[in-house]
């Protein structure tokens, strides 16, 4: 049953999801828009809304389990930092023609995806084209996990996860660590579309990988890549200056973290890219892709050994093999049952072979489960699916996917699910 709040002026209260609130009365400046009386709102389980009465107002709730309504100590929310950042930004991009870029920058659990929404849902309300980028490919809100993906927003939205993804980009691993390049790469690409498709401002959301090895030299080549006329800096207590000092030719706009934002555990960050990737697998059939290409994998893309050369691999091995193949820098060998390779087996093949480059022994049916991207033009990703099986002889990939349209390729991941979305496994290198 509901309740109902009185708001006041000059006060600020958090909505902390799962609630739906509906406004009876008043103005309030909720998530970068101005809602009035009789607009609703849902807040999601995981997202946290500040409510700013523009007059004195009323509100119903509807609370979930775990969800609040409570009021916030100003010092606790910074909805007036985002509201000046978002300012200039829209006054900025509405001065100018072609497409304002705007990159925001923040550590895990900083209020990235809900910044993105209040500029996203402020620009709107000006009367801007806006789009949104979402790179986050481990906590993914408009596509998949493991994705790149691009949204236009056409109305006012609570939470990123309410966009419908128009475009993808298949990364194919939730962390950028040792995908860098292909980060990038999508940003870069996407960012692109938004513009050549009329997007006025188009807000590029990245993940959280700040510190530790490789991630300042990541995010400062994301920013030189992607060029943004501003970059939002989303802190706590100045995490993010040593990238910052390296993009300081960019404009950037620092603006802080909410003291109240909620950290999110990792089995529950794992349980939500779990029912991400769901989404997009849902209502799965099984297709069968003949002659189409596997990226970003070593299988298929060498020549297929003589059936001499197999039997001799066979006989080195003292296992039934049933595909080989070789390129200048791979051999793949595929074994029916246990692979077993003790006792210098591999480098009595390399000798055997005269071969110097990467072996990789595979059991038959190990790709199973593997997570894949369907890419309808051997750019765009048209979806996600699971390797079902692999005919190497014939050059056959089944695949258990939603989609149905035309395949020119499809790019191999290196996480492993099943198949309702639950992560089996996952690998640091391609693990075809």
């Amino acid at each position: 049953m509901g309740v109902e709040r009185r708001l006041e002026p000059g006060r600020l209260y958090r909505a902390v999801g799962p609630l739906s609130l509906r406004l009876a009365s008043g103005e309030a400046l909720v998530l970068g828009f101005t809602a009035r009386a009789g607009d609703r709102l849902v807040v999601p389980r995981t997202r946290t809304v500040v409510v700013k009465p523009l007059a004195e107002a009323t509100v119903e709730l509807t609370l979930g389990a775990g969800g609040a309504f409570e009021e916030a100590r100003p010092e606790e929310e910074v909805v007036d930092e985002w509201l000046a950042a978002s300012e200039a930004i829209a006054r900025e991009a509405g001065a100018r023609s072609g497409c304002y870029r705007v990159v925001v920058l923040g550590g895990v659990d900083v209020g990235k995806s809900s910044f993105s929404a209040f500029l996203a849902n402020f620009c709107l309300e000006r009367g801007l084209r806006v789009a949104v980028v979402d790179g986050d490919i481990g906590q993914a809100d408009v596509g998949p996990p493991s994705c790149v993906s691009l949204a236009r927003v056409e109305r006012r939205v609570v939470s990123l996860r309410e966009l419908e993804p128009e475009s993808m980009r298949f990364v194919g691993v939730d962390s950028p660590g040792a995908v860098k390049h292909l980060v990038v790469w999508a940003l870069h690409s996407l960012v692109d579309d938004a513009a050549a498709g009329g997007a006025d401002v188009v807000i590029v959301n990245t993940d959280g990988w700040v510190s530790g090895p490789g991630a300042k030299d990541y995010k400062v080549a994301l920013v030189q890549a992607l060029d943004p006329d501003a970059v939002v800096a989303i802190q706590r207590s100045g995490e993010l200056e040593h990238i910052l000092r390296s993009i300081s030719w960019r404009r950037v706009l620092r603006v802080s973290s909410p003291r109240a934002a909620r950290r999110v555990p990792f089995e529950e960050r794992r349980s939500l890219r779990e029912s991400g990737y769901f989404r997009f697998l849902r209502g799965s059939k099984i297709r069968v892709l003949r002659d189409v290409p596997l990226m970003y994998s070593y299988s298929l893309s060498g020549s297929p050994l003589p059936e001499g050369a197999v039997a001799m691999i066979s006989e080195v091995l003292e296992a039934p093999v049933v595909y080989a193949e070789a390129s200048p820098e791979h051999l793949v060998v595929v074994v029916d049952g246990e692979v077993r390779c003790r006792g210098g087996k591999v480098e009595a093949l390399r000798e055997l072979l005269s071969f110097g480059g990467v072996v990789r022994i595979l059991r038959r049916g190990f790709e199973r489960g593997l997570l894949v991207g369907l890419l309808s033009d051997g750019v765009r990703c048209a979806a996600i699916g699971l390797l079902e099986a692999i005919d190497y002889r014939e050059r056959a990939i089944k695949v258990r996917t939603a989609y149905e349209g035309e395949v020119a390729a499809v790019a191999l991941g290196r996480v492993r699910l099943s198949e309702d979305g639950r992560e089996l496994e996952k690998f640091k290198s391609p693990p075809l």
